[in-house]
């Protein structure tokens, strides 16, 4: 009951952490519509005025947030200590959660597109001159952030509902997850010294997960991202 309750607790703190980025984008689409309506083209002799096609520090950490799931993955299983002690705590299912749940709220290209939004919102209040690709560039910032606003609110709902609905199916995951460890230990048995091969057959599952929920997510990317 304790490990259910706190994946409960999990299911609930993502659902709250997707809310809170929803609302983010939401606020930060709001201050830059209010300023991006009726664009004019004012600067010819250049395409951008504004934006920054090319800036290495955002590039820089934009690449540190699409590694950052992996990172989590591949450190989940990396040390027998720790699962040995995520298994005595009974946090084994809680591990898969944040696993998918980073896999799903570190999307790329988000980070990127809060920044150029707060870019923007910071020329329109100077009233800067905008060439002919910052327009465009703030069209689709406009239309990114309500996609992304959507997406992270439905993960919240998503993540919410089975927090609440994990209570009236707790016998029936409890069933499957025991079963479901039983066969990863068996399957560790028959490849071998079992307190070696149970945590790499634990990890590489982790890792198909993760894999499987990227790509899955890469289909959401192309939706968000399009103009």
């Amino acid at each position: 009951m304790k490990t259910f309750l706190s994946v409960s607790l999990t299911l609930a703190t993502v659902s709250c952490l997707s809310l809170l980025l929803a609302l983010l984008f939401r606020f930060k689409f709001n201050m830059l519509k209010k300023y991006s309506n009726n664009l004019t083209v004012k600067v010819f002799n250049k395409t951008y005025n504004v934006f920054d096609p090319f800036p290495r520090k955002r590039r820089l950490v934009s690449t540190f947030l699409t590694l950052f799931p992996l990172l989590v993955t591949v450190c989940t299983g990396a040390a027998l200590f720790v699962f040995l002690q995520i298994l005595a705590a009974g946090l084994l299912l809680n591990l898969v959660i944040v696993v998918v749940s980073v896999n799903l709220l570190v999307i790329e290209g988000a980070f990127e597109v809060y920044q150029n939004g707060s870019i923007f919102v910071k020329a329109f209040q100077r009233q800067t001159a905008l060439g002919e690709g910052d327009v465009r560039v703030s069209n689709l910032l406009n239309k990114s952030m309500v996609r992304l606003s959507n997406y992270y609110l439905g993960l919240a709902i998503i993540f919410g509902l089975l927090a609440l609905v994990l209570q009236y199916t707790l016998s029936s995951i409890s069933w499957a997850f025991e079963h479901f460890m039983d066969l990863v230990f068996q399957v560790g048995i028959a490849l071998g010294y079992p307190p070696y091969t149970v945590p790499l057959v634990w990890t590489m599952i982790v890792v198909a997960i993760t894999f499987l929920v990227r790509k899955i997510n890469n289909k959401f990317l192309k939706v968000i991202y399009t103009i």
